[in-house]
């Protein structure tokens, strides 16, 4: 028999869930969800600001920076809209 609990904490940037298992040996997980604007660092274990000419919406399942369209870019860090992908201006 496995009992499984979870517990969840909401950051300003994140969610961290964790699941906590009961069987003979007990065991956690942990997930990140990061918000919109942002995408999982797993080497500094943070919510990094999605870089220029990237966004995300924030929803669920979408844990990466999705890259704007060819020929498009964003004003800055932390896109959170497609609308927010811009036409680069032609020289």
């Amino acid at each position: 028999m496995c009992l499984v609990n979870e517990f969840t904490v909401m950051t300003s940037l994140a969610y961290y869930s964790m699941y906590i298992a009961t069987t003979q040996k007990s065991h956690f997980v942990f997930t990140v969800q990061c918000g919109a604007g942002t995408q999982y660092n797993s080497v500094t274990k943070t919510c990094d600001r999605c870089p220029v000419g990237y966004y995300n919406v924030g929803s669920v399942g979408s844990g990466q920076c999705l890259p704007c369209q060819l020929s498009q870019t964003t004003e800055g860090l932390g896109a959170t809209a497609v609308l927010q992908c811009r036409g680069v201006p032609l020289d």
